[in-house]
């Protein structure tokens, strides 16, 4: 939760079948609607096609770092395993 009370949520879910890395934002704190954000598919459109997450554990975790940033921690299994830790600002 941010100092605003908004919430933010991240992860996944494993077996991935059609998902991937998620932020999802409550921007009032009520928790009754939440903006879902890709994080994988953003991930991809700015990363080099080696970087690419092609299969991930969904695990991730979220630091808040002041009332509008964050910093968010992610993986990738193939064909390597490889983890990034990405600043998130809230607009």
């Amino acid at each position: 939760m941010l100092s605003d009370g908004a919430v933010l949520l991240s992860g996944g879910r494993y077996p991935r079948v059609g998902t991937g890395i998620f932020l999802w934002l409550n921007a009032d704190g009520s928790g009754k609607t939440w903006e879902k954000i890709d994080l994988e598919a953003h991930h991809n459109r700015h990363a080099a096609k080696e970087d690419f997450i092609v299969n991930t554990s969904c695990y991730t975790t979220l630091l808040a770092l002041d009332e509008k940033n964050l910093l968010c921690i992610y993986d990738r299994w193939s064909p390597d395993f490889r983890a990034w830790v990405v600043r998130i600002q809230i607009e």
